[in-house]
């Protein structure tokens, strides 16, 4: 399947589950299978130490398809809907485990710690395009 699927526009969702056939190809899903559960990433809360300082940081957790070479996955942070950030001053990887599966396991991170009372209004999204 390519980034436009072997089923045809990269915008059309065959399966009617609200994901476009681009972005379930990139994360290993099946754009004909609107049943196949699961959710495409999720978002948290974690703590990690930075420079000997433990901090809590918004993370990101999506799986991404091995193989899907032909798509770039882009994970996005905001303080508003209109303006993202894709950069290392922002967010940056933590980790990425490949499974047997042919899935990997990807989390990121916000590069500045997060802290509820003071922090209102962060987003993440994935931002799915063609190469």
């Amino acid at each position: 399947m390519g980034a436009t699927s072997d089923h045809g526009d990269p915008m059309a969702d065959l399966d009617q589950d609200g994901i476009a056939n681009s972005i379930e190809h990139a994360l290993g899903k099946n754009d004909t299978d609107g049943g196949e559960g699961g959710s495409v990433m999720e978002v948290g809360v974690q703590n990690f130490s930075v420079n000997e300082i433990t901090n809590n940081f918004l993370v990101i957790f999506f799986r991404r398809k091995i193989t899907a070479d032909d798509v770039s996955d882009v994970p996005q942070i905001g303080s508003d809907l209109t303006n993202w950030l894709s950069d290392q001053s922002a967010i940056f990887i933590v980790s990425q485990v490949n499974s047997n599966d042919g899935l990997s396991l990807v989390t990121y991170r916000s590069a500045q710690p997060f802290d509820p009372e003071l922090n209102e209004g962060f987003f993440f999204r994935l931002a799915v395009s063609e190469k």
